[in-house]
């Protein structure tokens, strides 16, 4: 996989106004993704909880991420209140 090799370092990751990633796309993206991007954006990707449960995964085990653009998606107003809780 290209992010085991430490010379390489992907900081930003971005699938935004892509609406075919579909939630299982999303999914395997995020499980894929390395866990040291700094910024990651899935805005207007037709996204919805099922996506978010794998999001706030990725988010809690996240070690650099400052940045993470969700917008236009189709969470619950619940997750969305997660999502937001991760803020804290």
């Amino acid at each position: 996989m290209p992010h085991q090799n430490h010379n390489i370092r992907l900081k930003s990751f971005s699938v935004s106004y892509n609406p075919r990633i579909s939630s299982a796309g999303a999914a395997a993206i995020l499980i894929a993704l390395p866990k040291h991007i700094e910024e990651l954006g899935m805005v207007g990707s037709d996204l919805d909880d099922r996506t978010g449960s794998h999001l706030i995964k990725f988010i809690k085990q996240s070690k650099y991420l400052k940045m993470v653009y969700v917008e236009e998606n189709n969470f619950s107003q619940k997750m969305r209140a997660k999502i937001k809780d991760l803020k804290k």
